[in-house]
């Protein structure tokens, strides 16, 4: 049955009245209100790190990413190449 049947059939029945449907959505909205007051929500998470940190192992990452590429070529030994890493990230 479609939603316009039901309304007509309500309306025949019960009468029209132009405010209930106000009235049942600002109770539904005070109880979805008093709802949420009594199971009070948490507060949003926040990041417990050091950025100053962060920021300052992101770059040597990136600067250690870099010299890897420009220090490993395919001539080397897989020795080589280790000391070669290990020496351009501890100079």
């Amino acid at each position: 049955m479609q939603i316009h049947d039901k309304v007509s059939r309500s309306i025949r029945d019960s009468g029209w009245f132009p405010k209930l449907f106000r009235r049942i959505v600002n109770k539904a909205k005070e109880f979805l209100q008093n709802l949420i007051r009594e199971h009070e929500m948490l507060p949003k998470p926040t990041l417990s790190i050091n950025m100053t940190e962060f920021r300052t192992m992101r770059n040597l990452m990136i600067r250690v990413q870099g010299e890897a590429k420009i220090t490993l070529t395919p001539n080397t030994t897989p020795q080589g190449r280790t000391l070669a890493l290990r020496d351009s990230i501890y100079p």
